[in-house]
C-alpha cells in the first residue's frame, strides 16, 4: 500500500503538487517527523493526502533544526522547493517564529510558502 500511495505521489508531484504539509511530534523520547503531501489527482479530480516519510530528529527539537530535517527530506526525494506551497503547524514558537522558527526559516527558503497556523 505504502509503495502504491508512493509511486502515485512522485508521479504527480512531478506535475506540481499544489500543497506541502508537515506536522511534526516530540513525545516522550522519540522525535518523529511526519512530512505529509496533499496534492491534487488528475485521475480522480480530487485532493489527496499521503504520507511521504517519517524521520527521526538527532538533536533538540529547535526551529531550525526541525526546518533542516524538512528540507533535507524534500531534497532527498527530488521535491522542487517551489512545489511546496503551504506549512501547516500548531502554534508552538519553534513552529510558527519568524526568525528561527520552522515557518521563518521554511519562509527564507520558498518564496510563496503560506504558514497556516491550527
Amino acid at each position: 500500500m505504502g509503495k502504491t500511495e508512493k509511486k502515485c505521489y512522485y508521479f504527480y508531484n512531478k506535475q506540481g503538487a499544489l500543497f506541502h504539509c508537515y506536522c511534526g511530534s516530540n513525545k516522550g523520547y522519540f522525535k518523529l517527523y511526519s512530512l505529509v503531501v496533499t496534492f491534487h489527482n488528475e485521475e480522480t479530480q480530487k485532493i489527496e493526502s499521503s504520507l511521504s516519510s517519517t524521520s527521526a530528529l538527532g538533536g533538540d527539537s529547535t526551529g531550525v533544526n526541525i526546518a533542516i530535517l524538512i528540507l533535507n527530506e524534500l531534497k532527498s526525494n527530488n521535491i522542487p522547493l517551489e512545489n511546496c506551497l503551504v506549512l501547516s503547524a500548531d502554534n508552538a514558537p519553534v513552529m510558527i517564529g519568524k526568525r528561527v522558527g520552522v515557518a521563518g526559516i521554511l519562509s527564507n527558503e520558498i518564496k510563496y510558502l503560506v504558514v497556516h497556523v491550527t
